[in-house]
């Protein structure tokens, strides 16, 4: 082995490490993979000479250390964290706008969750007993809450 070589495998696995930590925590696999890479890269630098070895040792330990200090400072998870927010809301239910009886026509399958639309405004409802496909016509048979009810309606 060379030490190019025993370099590149001691970057792999410190790359191993960083996308353990940042993109899938809590497998184990990747990271796993990042200290066999590293040990293998700094078993070859010994290998070569004890100078090589005690160099890309200690820059693993220098560059693992570093990472390690990156990762757990305050600002770096604030740069990678999603910072919107949701804006969406249950069914805003208006007697005004939809009342028990009224028909519509589903817009999804109701599975038994599902949309309708009544009265040109989507809802979501659900179905009590029966499954309905896109397009079947639907009745309003209750309303409880912020839950919409319906029951399709016989062709």
């Amino acid at each position: 082995m060379t030490i190019t070589a025993a370099v590149l495998l001691c970057i792999l696995g410190i790359i191993l490490l960083l996308v353990e930590i940042l993109f899938v925590p809590g497998v184990g696999i990747v990271g796993l993979f990042g200290f066999i890479a590293m040990g293998i890269g700094i078993y070859g630098a010994y290998q070569i000479g004890m100078l090589e070895g005690n160099l890309t040792l200690a820059g693993c330990l220098v560059a693992s250390g570093g990472l390690t200090w990156l990762a757990f400072r305050p600002g770096t998870w604030k740069r990678v964290s999603v910072n919107s927010n949701i804006l969406g809301k249950v069914n805003l239910i208006d007697e005004q706008t939809i009342k028990v009886g009224d028909e519509g026509v589903c817009t999804t399958r109701i599975n038994p969750y599902g949309n309708a639309r009544f009265n040109n405004e989507y809802f979501e409802v659900t179905s009590q007993r029966e499954f309905a496909d896109e397009g079947t016509k639907v009745k309003v048979i209750k309303i409880e809450g912020s839950q919409i009810i319906v029951q399709p309606l016989k062709k």
